[in-house]
């Protein structure tokens, strides 16, 4: 289920346990019942760019814990793929692709 509100989008998994905010750059990932922040992230926070903007997430089941694809985009005209571990809280792969990034892009690359 997706509802984006603005620059603003809840996006839950099926189980409905576990559910990801984004607000323009900013990630947040909390737990669906009780609301806990199970972990965060500011893409483009290192650079300083204020043109990092959030395109597109999908959940990526590897082994027992929660991943994240993430398509990011900025001011250049490439964007980034980013593999981000919830347990970890923070991106452990980033991909530069020369094109942008977007839902449909993203489920290909999954499956």
């Amino acid at each position: 289920m997706m509802i984006c509100i603005a620059k603003l989008s809840y996006i839950y998994f099926i189980d409905g346990r576990v559910c990801w905010i984004i607000r323009g750059a900013h990630l947040e990932v909390v737990h669906g019942l009780t609301g806990t922040r199970l972990a965060a992230w500011q893409f483009g926070q290192v650079l300083g760019d204020g043109n990092t903007s959030i395109t597109c997430v999908k959940e990526l089941p590897l082994g027992h814990s929660v991943h994240l694809l993430v398509g990011v985009s900025n001011a250049s005209p490439t964007s980034l793929l980013c593999l981000f571990d919830v347990s970890l809280s923070k991106v452990t792969k980033a991909i530069e692709i020369p094109q942008p990034v977007s839902r449909k892009s993203i489920f290909y690359f999954s499956v």
